[in-house]
């Protein structure tokens, strides 16, 4: 695990096949996000990337190693730049 303790402590991942309705499905790579009553809150650091990681399709999610998610990650971030 390459995450620093300090971000293990402030992110969770929601347990397989656990039910948010916040999100169309969960996986076992699904961080749990919050709703905060402030819009400073909610696009803070943590809130903002639980939602950017969830965002990502589960075969980026799902590589097995560094290389190749940021390989994977820079392919989906381009295509996605493309289309816009």
């Amino acid at each position: 695990n390459l995450t620093p303790p300090y971000l293990t402590e402030l992110i969770h991942l929601l347990p397989p096949g656990s039910h948010d309705t916040r999100l169309r499905k969960s996986s076992n790579f699904t961080v749990e996000t919050k709703l905060y009553r402030s819009t400073f809150r909610s696009k803070s650091f943590i809130p903002s990337t639980a939602n950017y990681w969830n965002g990502l399709p589960e075969s980026i999610k799902q590589l097995d190693s560094l290389t190749k998610f940021k390989a994977g990650l820079k392919i989906y971030l381009n295509f996605i730049q493309q289309m816009f």
